[in-house]
């Protein structure tokens, strides 16, 4: 596939035509790499939900209100922690 950039000037005239392979463009993601983009949004909700489940079956057990947000809190601590291991394995 093969695509066109053009460079203008201020007036819109046309001062430079490029092709381009547009084939290179997404040679960049790797097959390994692709399974991970495609389930980080598995990677931030897990951790979330383990923890609200996790929350509330500790405030139900001591009857307290407060274990759902601690729970909210390290799920989303986890979440950002997939995140950080996903971008290590891009660079």
């Amino acid at each position: 596939m093969v695509g066109k950039k053009f460079i203008v000037n201020k007036n819109f005239e046309i001062l430079e035509t490029k092709t381009i392979d547009k084939k290179k463009k997404f040679a960049i993601i790797k097959n390994n790499q692709l399974g991970l983009i495609l389930n980080i949004g598995f990677y931030l909700a897990t951790p979330i939900i383990i923890g609200v489940f996790l929350g509330l079956l500790i405030d139900n057990w001591l009857k307290t209100n407060s274990f759902v947000l601690l729970g909210v809190f390290f799920g989303a601590l986890g979440s950002f922690y997939n995140i950080y291991k996903i971008y290590q394995k891009f660079e």
